[in-house]
């Protein structure tokens, strides 16, 4: 038998029990697909207050350097777009006093 028949032949028999599962658990299944969702509300105790953080010196240490290293692509991004509104501005400036 060659290796392309066998192959065949497993998924095929893989297939065969997979509909047995199906049909064996079918119940199960069913009652799966009929599964009634609790309501999406949410309801929030009011009346607490947050008093304090427990976080170790550690712990906030490098909570802020990764914090500060990702912050760098946004820093970039601002300069690239505040350059081209100054330069925006600028060429207008130029150009008005440029009309004289």
């Amino acid at each position: 038998m060659s290796e392309e028949n066998k192959a065949l032949d497993e998924s095929e028999e893989r297939w065969r029990k997979a509909k047995e599962y199906i049909k064996d658990n079918k119940e199960k299944y069913e009652e799966d697909l009929n599964y009634q969702y609790p309501p999406q509300y949410y309801s929030f105790p009011t009346g607490y207050t947050l008093t304090g953080i427990e976080i170790g010196f550690v712990d906030l240490v490098l909570f802020l350097v990764k914090l500060a290293i990702a912050s760098i692509p946004a820093g970039l991004i601002m300069l690239f777009v505040y350059g081209i509104l100054v330069f925006m501005a600028g060429m207008i400036g130029l150009g008005a006093m440029l009309t004289f």
